[in-house]
């Protein structure tokens, strides 16, 4: 932490739902985080964010990706079309002080598409890749989507082009 005390997380390799080793996944500046996978014994895992300086943590199901002006940050996870361990959606946090809080969410789990990729554009706009699944033999049919905040609600932009 910046105050020269350090955050320990252990490994618990017991099989089940025990199970969780964590490996650092990296800092991400603008939110004053450090970003840790919990790799998990089934399914892709989770994240902690944590403060870099009192070490508070909070956990989301997908890689947290940092706005630019470091308000917020987004996340997807893909169910896939196997077993589905994971979550299937796309999240959007808001820092509130150091803290981070839930503002947006879609669950895609029963949808056509699931959500991958996230990059933010500029601060209230997140593009992402739509995945359909088509085959366990063929890769996932992607195509562009759009996350855009318009005034204080987030809204899926469906006018974009399609591969």
């Amino acid at each position: 932490m910046l105050d020269g005390r350090t955050a320990v997380f252990e490994e618990d390799t017991t099989p089940g739902l025990k199970f969780a080793v964590p490996r650092y996944a990296g800092y991400l500046k603008t939110i004053h985080s450090h970003s840790i996978h919990i790799i998990q014994y089934e399914g892709s895992g989770a994240y902690l964010v944590v403060d870099d300086s009192t070490g508070d943590s909070t956990i989301v199901f997908g890689e947290p990706v940092a706005s630019p002006d470091g308000k917020r940050f987004a996340l997807t996870s893909m169910a896939g079309a196997g077993a589905g361990y994971d979550a299937s959606m796309i999240e959007v946090w808001r820092m509130v002080g150091r803290k981070p809080e839930k503002e947006f969410s879609y669950e895609t789990r029963d949808g056509p598409w699931e959500a991958s990729d996230a990059v933010w554009r500029d601060s209230v706009t997140i593009d992402f890749l739509k995945n359909r699944f088509v085959s366990f033999t063929e890769p996932y049919a992607q195509t562009p989507g759009r996350l855009k905040r318009n005034g204080t609600t987030w809204v899926l932009d469906d006018s974009l082009p399609h591969k």
